[in-house]
């Protein structure tokens, strides 16, 4: 049995027994058919019809690169330099006055080494070599060598509770001791090194101060 559909102004028969297709899809195959036979004719709009225009690529954003100074890394300028140490000083003074030398005046400081930093020409750190010991001594005469070498062994005596790693660095410093009668003033700046072996040499009042002037 043939049944017939009826579509505006054209027939169809439907085979309903042999082909089990529902009259909704007759029709969308027919217009698929029509429009398809359409293209065929026209073979620029059937290949403008098949290009696939590309996906927007997908932008990645760059990382950012933070740019910074180039660091020297740990690499220095030494420049020689003094420090004073204030907690030395101190302690320096309460031996002084401990030892009743009230006509004395002490202090300490390290010398050593700045480390400037050859990117920025900052101090980054001072290395400590030795601390040197600075005395200033009221006598009544700065011509009397005498006399002036005769403070130098009580001195000494105090400086024998200072010694390296009890004070900045590893080297044993230097002492000044400035002798001043209120006119003149009387300098002998030697090491500490000097200064015992000639104290263990025997040596007191003029030779030791002669000898110690003369390691200036």
């Amino acid at each position: 049995m043939a049944r017939w559909l009826k579509f505006n102004w054209m027939y169809f028969r439907w085979p309903l027994w042999d082909t089990g297709v529902s009259p909704r899809e007759l029709l969308v195959l027919i217009v698929l058919s029509l429009l398809l036979a359409g293209c065929i004719g026209q073979p620029g709009l059937l290949a403008a019809s098949a290009t696939v225009s590309p996906a927007p690529a997908t932008l990645t954003p760059s990382p950012v690169v933070t740019v910074t100074p180039t660091a020297y890394e740990g690499l220095c300028a030494y420049v020689w330099a003094n420090q004073p140490l204030v907690e030395e000083s101190i302690a320096l003074g309460q031996g002084v006055r401990a030892a009743g030398l009230t006509q004395v005046e002490s202090r300490a400081a390290a010398y050593g080494e700045n480390c400037v930093d050859m990117g920025s020409n900052a101090i980054v750190q001072f290395i400590p070599q030795q601390t040197d010991f600075f005395f200033d001594i009221a006598v009544s005469d700065a011509a009397d060598t005498q006399a002036m070498g005769e403070w130098v062994l009580p001195l000494f005596d105090i400086l024998k509770e200072f010694p390296p790693g009890v004070v900045p660095g590893v080297n044993p410093g230097r002492v000044e001791m400035f002798f001043q009668d209120g006119a003149r003033t009387a300098v002998i700046s030697f090491s500490l090194s000097r200064g015992r072996e000639l104290i263990s040499q025997g040596l007191r009042g003029s030779a030791l101060y002669e000898a110690l002037l003369r390691e200036e």
